[in-house]
């Protein structure tokens, strides 16, 4: 803070897919506008990375998947986010894939959604044809689209309304939501740290 007792300085902040492109879009202009002293470095990065980079000093905050048990971490939670299955618009129901010949199309093994979908895949004991990593979620629409299998997403992810043509969007019950939370190391946080998390936490969404 300066001797004005306004807010200064640079917060390094890392940040899910989810919480970039949805909860940060649509909260983080307001309290840029009113902390202009505040400088952001902003970085996308997912879940695994996320907490590496935190208890390596990298970054001050992390809104990641939540929530963590570390001595030496604090957090809060921000917001929930729903999971969707995509299927190509042909497939009404789950129950309706051929899992035998379906491809699962998933972003890396870094990536906290990837591992509760497996975790679903190996509960209802089922086996697709392979999974195959690939870390776009346009491209993995359009593999969908086309009929070579299914993915999950977490639903800020999925296409707008006019790009979901050819796509049909599954929610069941046992899958998510998944928590974000809000997480920093629990000593001596930056006082403007703080103050954006109190900002965003108390914002209707």
């Amino acid at each position: 803070f300066d001797d004005a007792g306004q807010p200064r300085g640079l917060l390094r902040i890392g940040a899910l897919d989810v919480a970039l492109d949805g909860f940060l879009t649509r909260h983080l202009p307001g309290f840029i506008a009113a902390h202009p002293g505040i400088e952001f470095s902003l970085l996308r990065r997912p879940s695994y990375v996320l907490e590496r980079m935190l208890a390596d000093g990298e970054i001050d905050l992390a809104l990641t998947d939540g929530p963590i048990a570390h001595p030496l971490l604090d957090g809060r939670a921000a917001f929930a986010e729903d999971l969707c299955i995509v299927t190509a618009a042909a497939i009404g129901d789950l129950s309706a894939v051929d899992w035998s010949s379906a491809q699962v199309f998933l972003f890396d093994t870094d990536c906290f959604y990837r591992d509760l979908f497996t975790r679903w895949l190996n509960t209802h004991e089922l086996r697709p044809a392979g999974i195959q990593t690939i870390e776009s979620y346009d491209l993995i629409a359009a593999c969908v689209r086309a009929g070579l299998g299914v993915s999950c997403v977490p639903a800020t992810m999925i296409p707008a309304r006019n790009a979901r043509e050819g796509l049909a969007i599954h929610r069941p019950d046992d899958l998510g939501p998944s928590e974000v939370h809000f997480v920093w190391r629990s000593e001596a946080p930056e006082r403007s740290l703080l103050l954006l998390v109190d900002w965003l936490t108390s914002r209707p969404d």
